[in-house]
């Protein structure tokens, strides 16, 4: 239901206007939360014209990250040319927020 009352809705009105349509679901860097989040990835992706992923700092090194293979397969599957992501502060180590007030604190003495 989800599918066809939004994502298909959505790709028809992108195509309607020569756009591409991108999307990514909620929680696809973790399995069990996708599905408890978007119930199946692959039948969400098929209305999907440029399957995509997010990575907010889940890729980095000494994580097993296969997540971002779910685009690219559903682009494949679904006869989609692309796949896209999406990186919002990707390959960034973790902020410390104690060495920021050190930081900080340093620069107003």
């Amino acid at each position: 239901m989800f599918r066809d009352n939004f994502y298909k809705v959505e790709q028809d009105w992108c195509r309607a206007r020569g756009m591409n349509y991108m999307v990514h679901l909620n929680h696809e860097e973790t399995m069990t939360s996708l599905v408890a989040s978007e119930g199946s990835f692959w039948r969400d992706m098929r209305f999907v014209g440029v399957p995509g992923i997010d990575n907010l700092n889940q890729i980095r090194p000494g994580i097993v990250a296969d997540f971002p293979k779910l685009a690219a397969s559903a682009a494949h599957v679904f006869g989609h040319p692309r796949s896209g992501k999406r990186k919002v502060a990707a390959l960034t180590p973790p902020v410390n927020s104690s060495s920021i007030i050190s930081s900080s604190a340093a620069s107003t003495t």
